[in-house]
């Protein structure tokens, strides 16, 4: 069995994107014209319909199943941001969580995803199935930063301006010593492949005549060109020194096993 699920938005109310929709397109169309995946296998959400509540019904739908030998694939192309919790007794500042952007995001917590609803649902991949997640999205602590203009191309982050409160927040939390915690330190089954380091963003930039997210649009311009025979961890060095040779301050990293690592692009255990 093979299973995607993809999401992205750009109509973010407050700070709208522009490539997070091509890059689902793209993604799926790929999927159907170079790995043979049939339409049924393949889900989308994006804009409008990406809220948090239909996109946690399309995970449950992702990891529903799954069985030794099966493949699935997330793929998230949105937003990303930081923020420090509160204790709802004491109003003392008690975490600091990455989360994902749903397109009603609005800095509380009914509009956000945190870290250990994702960790829930990649719990449940069982032993034996290739489940590889592709975070296009920014997991950086300096949110307010503006990404230059490098090379002559048009770009700017994936991360959204935090308010005064928020800003206080944060920096509460870090005087505390507190840093927000990585998606994927828990992974067990699962291979991420997030667009950047923690202290740096994700960029949504110009690509010819249309735009996209970087990681994804280099991505899939690699593989492509045949790189999906490659290693997981090959593609990765790959694909960071040509984001690099385009003018791209951002590192993909690979998070995982090293055995997951060690397999090529949605390659299948046998």
């Amino acid at each position: 069995m093979r299973r995607a699920f993809a999401w992205g938005v750009n109509a973010y109310p407050t700070a709208p994107l522009q490539g997070c929709v091509n890059d689902v397109k793209d993604l799926a169309e790929y999927l159907m014209v170079y790995q043979g995946w049939q339409p049924e296998e393949i889900r989308l959400l994006t804009d409008e319909r990406a809220t948090k509540h239909e996109i946690i019904q399309r995970l449950a739908w992702l990891v529903s199943d799954l069985q030794p030998g099966d493949v699935a694939l997330y793929h998230e192309s949105r937003h990303g941001a930081k923020v420090a919790t509160r204790k709802p007794d004491s109003g003392e500042i008690d975490g600091y969580d990455e989360v994902a952007c749903p397109v009603e995001f609005d800095w509380s917590p009914e509009t956000y995803i945190v870290d250990d609803s994702f960790l829930g649902f990649m719990a449940a991949v069982p032993d034996g199935v290739t489940f590889l997640w592709i975070s296009d999205s920014c997991y950086s602590g300096g949110l307010s930063r503006v990404m230059p203009l490098a090379a002559g191309k048009p770009r700017r982050p994936r991360s959204i301006r935090q308010p005064v409160d928020m800003q206080w927040r944060a920096m509460t939390a870090e005087r505390r010593g507190m840093r927000a915690r990585k998606i994927g330190g828990a992974l067990r089954n699962v291979l991420l492949l997030a667009a950047c380091t923690e202290d740096q963003e994700a960029s949504d930039a110009y690509f010819g005549w249309r735009w996209n997210g970087a990681l994804t649009w280099h991505l899939l311009h690699l593989l492509k060109k045949g790189a999906e025979q490659l290693p997981m961890k090959d593609l990765v060095k790959v694909l960071a020194e040509n984001l690099r040779k385009d003018g791209f301050d951002q590192t993909p990293e690979l998070l995982g096993s090293e055995e997951a690592m060690e397999r090529a692009f949605l390659q299948a255990i046998v």
